[in-house]
């Protein structure tokens, strides 16, 4: 492929799993951070996710600055073919700090800088059609396997689980998606970088309680505290009274399920999606497996820090 691909935010959970199957795939990759201690995470993020860290560039000072007009973005898409934007999605109780245009940024930079855009974003953002040029996947919620001790808020929702956060378990519903399943899915949009184009993915909705009872039945010692208890709506809707920044965004959730057709994502990847019950699994053992950051001097070598 002719081109470098840069991947917005490489210290994020999703955009260290993307980075990690491009380079798999073959593809120049660099990504931005906003310090040099930020390069160490990335380097020991796509080590974890199974990718040679040494294999991208990574660029100081663009994270924080606006792409649209900022010299540093300009910069770090010099030779560049792709821009990816990938954030990390929020916990269920910050989803207000999403960023609602980032994709309109994202996609106006990719315009004025003349390279593809390929985004990811979460269903409940509504991120509508994607416009000319620019490639969408669109996702239920977020699982899979920890890249080191630093936790995504997005797996907040298994950290409430298996670390009885709550009371019990709300019948809140997931559209599970793995995060492999989709970086594979955003590697593959590579090949119709040009535009427009929408894939959705996400599991048939499953509902906590479900996934606590599946943790407690398979994984023994290892679920944690995993809930019995499973909480009536009634008894959220109160709690929320009482507490209502811990469990007033649970409540527009209760009884609200999507069903999402996937046919596009298997269709694009050629394979079906990894199996939920493995992904919860997976994602549970890891959080079990969690260990002090490791010494950097046993990580690989790096490629160093550019500012281009």
């Amino acid at each position: 492929m002719d081109g470098a691909v840069l991947v917005a935010g490489g210290t994020g959970f999703v955009a260290a799993y993307v980075i990690a199957r491009l380079v798999k795939r073959g593809v120049r990759v660099r990504t931005t951070v906003r310090s040099p201690s930020q390069a160490w995470t990335v380097r020991e993020h796509v080590a974890a996710a199974g990718a040679e860290p040494s294999e991208v560039g990574v660029v100081l000072g663009a994270s924080d600055a606006d792409p649209r007009t900022d010299a540093d973005w300009a910069k770090a898409l010099s030779g560049c073919r792709v821009l990816v934007w990938a954030p990390d999605p929020p916990a269920l109780p910050q989803r207000a700090s999403w960023p609602a245009d980032g994709l309109d940024r994202f996609a106006e930079a990719a315009r004025r800088h003349g390279v593809a855009l390929i985004a990811a974003a979460p269903l409940w953002s509504e991120p509508g059609d994607p416009s000319a040029g620019v490639n969408l996947v669109a996702y239920g919620d977020v699982l899979g396997p920890l890249l080191g001790p630093d936790r995504a808020s997005c797996l907040d929702v298994m950290g409430d689980v298996l670390e009885l956060r709550t009371l019990g378990t709300p019948r809140r519903w997931l559209n599970i998606v793995d995060v492999r399943d989709l970086a594979d899915l955003v590697a593959k949009l590579l090949d119709r970088e040009a535009g427009p184009a929408m894939v959705v993915v996400g599991s048939a909705p499953v509902a906590l309680p479900e996934m606590s009872r599946l943790l407690r039945d398979e994984l023994g010692e290892a679920a944690g505290h995993a809930s019995w208890l499973s909480l009536p709506d009634p008894v959220v809707r109160a709690l929320a009274r009482v507490r209502p920044k811990r469990w007033g965004p649970v409540v527009p959730e209760l009884g609200h399920r999507r069903f999402i057709d996937d046919s596009a994502a298997i269709e694009l990847l050629g394979r079906r999606l990894l199996p939920v019950e493995q992904t919860i699994l997976d994602t549970a053992r890891s959080f079990a497996k969690q260990r002090p950051r490791q010494d950097r001097a046993n990580v690989p070598a790096w490629t160093p820090v550019s500012r281009l």
